[in-house]
């Protein structure tokens, strides 16, 4: 089949996926279907919805499983899109020597009087398979997935013992480490009953910031009017706690570690502007939409600015 990084093999990977829910018609996630998604799971989708919704369930099974070592598929028809294959009488097939990740888990074979030596032989081998971390390279100021935006549900509201401006919430992101405390100057904005419980949309990297003594590790992104009026942006019930908000046209690339914030090298100072809800108060940057597994995301009433 043709490679995934042409049209042509990206229109095939969409028709299959129109079919079935992961790679070789598998009945769970296996290691060819992240494979493969390391693979296009950058790519401008716009085009391939069922690409689209695969990539975003499958992110979203990484952020709940993140230590979870995926099975090799049952069938070598699942590593097709890597290995090269064709379709015959409307199935798949591969040539199984030449497909990605189908050997079998020899660590998962070895006899019980495997000596220390092979074990750590093993042991070193399995992580020299990790990857090594991506060469840093330049990305412009003006480069949207440089934000790490995603969903959060605020667990915990209070004010701020020493700021009447600002409110503390305690706001679950899916990470191991727990739940963030993040400070927003909402407290004249909005009542503590309007946040409890909320799905919130959260800029995870920032650097952490003393707020009068509580430490403030992102910011919750609103929505306000000229007026003043402020709103949450509303992310849609159903949501995935953790997942990271995407927009139309970009593609899913990775987020800066720790934004730049120095003037003249911080990319949400050159990003802001961009950043508003349009008149169907759906949230979107220079026009394009902001997206999640659930749709877009948006405010209740208002179209304004957001940060």
């Amino acid at each position: 089949m043709p490679s995934l990084n042409t049209e042509a093999g990206l229109r095939e990977l969409d028709a299959h996926l129109a079919e079935f829910s992961y790679l070789g018609g598998e009945t769970q996630a296996s290691r060819s279907d992240f494979a493969t998604y390391e693979v296009v799971g950058r790519s401008d989708l716009t085009q391939y919805p069922n690409i689209s919704r695969w990539v975003r369930h499958l992110r979203s099974l990484k952020l709940k499983n993140p230590h979870r070592q995926w099975a090799q598929p049952s069938s070598p028809a699942a590593s097709v899109f890597l290995a090269g294959g064709s379709v015959a009488g409307g199935k798949r097939e591969v040539d199984v020597a030449a497909s990605v990740d189908t050997k079998p888990d020899t660590t998962a074979k070895k006899s019980a009087d495997t000596s220390a030596a092979n074990e750590e032989k093993v042991k070193t081998k399995g992580k020299a398979k990790v990857a090594a971390p991506a060469a840093k390279v330049d990305r412009p100021l003006d480069d949207f997935m440089r934000l790490n935006i995603r969903i959060g549900r605020i667990q915990k509201v209070w004010p701020h013992p020493d700021a009447d401006k600002l409110y503390c919430e305690e706001i679950d992101l899916g990470e191991e480490t727990g739940p963030r405390t993040i400070c927003s100057g909402l407290r004249h904005h909005l009542q503590e009953a309007d946040l409890l419980g909320k799905l919130c949309v959260v800029l995870a990297n920032l650097k952490t910031k003393n707020m009068r003594g509580v430490p403030s590790q992102g910011m919750v992104l609103c929505v306000t009017k000229a007026d003043g009026k402020v709103e949450l942006l509303a992310p849609k019930e159903g949501t995935g706690v953790g997942e990271r908000v995407l927009v139309e046209g970009l593609g899913d690339q990775p987020a800066d570690e720790q934004l730049n914030e120095k003037t003249g090298k911080a990319p949400l100072e050159v990003l802001k502007p961009g950043m508003c809800t349009t008149a169907e108060c759906l949230a979107a940057y220079k026009g394009a939409l902001w997206q999640t597994s659930a749709g877009p995301i948006g405010s209740t009433t208002i179209d304004g600015k957001i940060s």
